[in-house]
């Protein structure tokens, strides 16, 4: 919350989320996940105060760059002005860099982390490429591929995993994978709401039928940075699934997940899953 200063500027930074414009806290710690190349965010940078704001410098760190580091100016009480950011992703690994943005409103910091992975080296789902349960892929109840809220959405990281129901199980079944002796699987993950937050479980199984629970994550682990009720998805890993072919099945009432890497999936001819027979007896 910004209270104005009176005859000074006064810097705010924020994001549109499709309902409005939200003020994002300074040294904000934002993870982008685990992506398959580098990704762009944009930010809107703001002045609350009572008079004109000057921004002076932009300063980046790491892997972080902006498209420009131009300085502005800001009206009091006028339109917000863009400033794209960009997170590097020429070579796979960790990432990390800082924005920081000085002004004579006072100085804004948002620190960056991301990883970039090698798509082919394991199997990845972002869900960025349906409306649907990705291809390999089988909903447990009545799961949705939903767009990420506004605030947390990035250009190649628009959409996330909706887990929720009012009583049955509700999640989703990985295609069949090859878990090596010390793999892990990663994947990022928030609740839904505060309102009522709910864990998220994590199972592993060879046919589908006998599911063996490799791990819950609690509400309180998954409870990232909120921001108005949306909240922005924190990265989790399963390290105790045993070395052979599984399916994994993530299960909760109130989740999303997104991003899920690090094991290699099985290359199928087929993959049918027999649900009913039905065979003549004359």
């Amino acid at each position: 919350t910004f209270t104005p200063k009176l005859n000074e500027p006064q810097i705010s930074v924020g994001r549109s989320s499709g309902w409005g414009t939200y003020d994002i806290p300074a040294d904000l710690n934002w993870d982008l996940g685990f992506m398959p190349k580098g990704d762009t965010l944009e930010l809107l940078v703001g002045n609350k105060g009572q008079k004109e704001l000057h921004v002076t410098e932009i300063l980046t760190t790491g892997d972080i760059t902006v498209a420009s580091a131009e300085p502005f100016s800001v009206a009091k009480g006028g339109k917000d002005v863009p400033l794209t950011v960009i997170m590097n992703g020429d070579k796979v690994g960790d990432k990390a860099g800082t924005l920081t943005i000085k002004s004579d409103g006072g100085d804004f910091t948002v620190n960056f982390t991301g990883t970039v992975i090698d798509p082919t080296a394991s199997w990845y789902e972002g869900f960025e490429n349906s409306d649907k349960i990705p291809a390999g892929m089988e909903a447990v109840g009545t799961p949705q591929v939903s767009a990420k809220s506004g605030i947390f959405k990035t250009t190649n990281n628009l959409k996330q995993f909706y887990m929720y129901s009012y009583s049955a199980e509700c999640g989703v079944i990985t295609p069949l994978l090859d878990v090596a002796e010390g793999d892990v699987l990663h994947f990022m993950a928030s609740i839904a709401s505060s309102w009522s937050p709910k864990s998220l479980y994590v199972y592993y199984s060879a046919d589908k039928k006998d599911w063996t629970l490799a791990k819950e994550f609690t509400a309180d682990e998954l409870k990232g940075v909120s921001i108005s009720s949306y909240f922005m998805l924190t990265r989790h890993e399963v390290s105790n699934i045993p070395a052979g072919k599984y399916y994994v099945k993530f299960v909760s009432n109130g989740a999303y997940i997104d991003d899920i890497c690090g094991i290699k999936a099985v290359e199928l001819d087929h993959n049918m899953k027999l649900t009913a027979t039905s065979i003549p007896t004359t």
